[in-house]
């Protein structure tokens, strides 16, 4: 369902607001799959003005009521095909948007078409509860010049999803180049080998991959084509 909530609804309290919070107060709610459309949040030059929907804290009380949450994931949408730039203001911080301390059940945490600070995405994924199984990452955008390259290697060093009983499934999703509308490539058997082995370092220092359709297109590693949503 391409479909989102306008972000607004969070600017302050309101009846679409209070019903929200209410459903994820509901007892056994374990599932909640959110998309919200930020268009026009980022389009400042003014950190103090830019996400202000999301700053209003209201979001994170919202998905603090859903304490029994197994499987949740968060896609960011804006205008068709305008996607957002690495270049724009700070991205509020995913710590402060998501209440993680909150989800001491969860399994599942998926993060779309949000454009995030490299260091503060893998403190977020420090804190994951250890009943996490499978982590999606997917057309993210990194402020200040981020890239997967970078992201990988700090995982690596600072996550110790390796030690665990159980490492997290993780499938990470990333956008054509030259971008192809609704296409990327999902990796996961090569992300997993170079985390939890000693499998090559699956992405090139800057760029994404050049290759649909399945052709052998990062360091020699055969990849997938899905669907990605904007």
């Amino acid at each position: 369902m391409f479909t989102s909530l306008s972000c607004r609804m969070f600017d302050r309290e309101n009846e679409d607001y209070v019903n929200f919070r209410s459903l994820l107060r509901h007892p056994g709610f374990k599932r909640l799959d959110l998309a919200i459309n930020i268009a026009g949040q980022n389009l400042t030059d003014n950190d103090e003005d830019s996400y202000t929907s999301l700053k209003s804290n209201l979001l994170c009380r919202a998905l603090s009521e859903a304490q029994e949450l197994e499987h949740f994931s968060f896609r960011a949408t804006t205008l068709p095909f305008s996607g957002i730039h690495p270049n724009d203001p700070t991205p509020f911080s995913l710590m402060g948007l998501f209440p993680i301390q909150k989800w001491t059940r969860l399994r599942h945490f998926g993060l779309s078409r949000y454009l995030v600070d490299e260091d503060d995405l893998v403190s977020l994924l420090q804190s994951l509860p250890s009943t996490i199984r499978s982590v999606e990452l997917s057309f993210l955008s990194f402020h200040g010049g981020g890239t997967w390259y970078s992201v990988l290697q700090k995982m690596r060093s600072k996550l110790d999803w390796k030690r665990r009983e159980f490492p997290p499934k993780l499938v990470i999703g990333a956008d054509l180049r030259p971008p192809l509308p609704f296409l990327g490539v999902g990796l996961e058997a090569e992300v997993e080998a170079y985390l939890y082995g000693n499998g090559r370092m699956p992405f090139y220092g800057t760029e994404p991959p050049t290759k649909p359709y399945g052709i052998p297109a990062i360091n020699g590693h055969t990849v997938f084509v899905y669907m990605g949503v904007c």
